[in-house]
């Protein structure tokens, strides 16, 4: 009787165990949960990530006090564990909801990214570099080039090893960037395409630019009406 009642407890404390934990602590996620720059999970500010298919996950913790906003990392290994800090104009919320993950130099392991200050249409990124070597996040030339970009999204496009970085799209067309498609080029940005709307004597027109023999080039331009 009293092994039964033993057993019942201790089921009873497994169960609440499991359901106390979020379906983001007991699911890794991977590049394919975060989607536009938002993840899936987007209320949740503690959560699992798989940086490579050869790395153990990593926990993940997220949090905003005073001005800054904080990323605790704890790994397997101790060495591995860290806390990332940046100053933000965001509340604890809205840090979590925009937080995202992405291969942002193409090496095959993801690299973090939080927004440090936003607007209704515009937002600008810290980066951290996943350091395959010390098992750490890392800044570099590139992270600071990347924070330097204001847009309303970054997309890592794997397939053409591209940064497709985006701007709010204007209800009226107006003069003004669309997008900027950069590759990485001895760990710098290169821009390599720009889309854009031009004021001319003949009106508006969608201006499309491309990187050729080392200079930009326009490659199409088609009147709006």
């Amino acid at each position: 009787m009293r092994k039964l009642i033993f057993l019942i407890i201790v089921g009873c404390a497994a169960v609440a165990a499991a359901h106390g934990q979020t379906a983001a602590e007991r699911k890794a996620l991977t590049a394919a949960d975060f989607t536009a720059g938002r993840r899936a999970t987007a209320n949740e500010n503690a959560f699992r990530l798989q940086i490579n298919p050869s790395r153990s996950p990593v926990h993940l913790r997220l949090s905003v006090a005073r001005g800054l906003g904080h990323i605790e990392i704890t790994a397997d290994h101790a060495a591995s564990s860290q806390t990332l800090s940046l100053r933000t104009s965001l509340d604890a919320a809205s840090f979590t909801q925009l937080f995202t993950v992405m291969d942002a130099n193409f090496d095959g392991y993801l690299d973090l990214a939080a927004v440090a200050e936003a607007g209704a249409k515009w937002g600008r990124l810290n980066f951290w570099l996943y350091d395959p070597r010390t098992q750490r996040y890392v800044t570099s030339p590139l992270t600071r080039e990347l924070a330097r970009l204001t847009h309303n999204g970054i997309e890592a496009n794997v397939a053409t090893q591209e940064l497709v970085v985006s701007q709010f799209p204007q209800a009226t067309p107006r003069a003004g960037t669309l997008s900027e498609t950069y590759k990485i080029a001895n760990g710098h940005l290169l821009l390599v395409k720009r889309e854009l709307i031009q004021s001319t004597r003949e009106g508006l027109k969608a201006v499309t630019q491309q990187r050729i023999g080392g200079k930009l080039k326009v490659v199409s331009a088609q009147k709006l009406p």
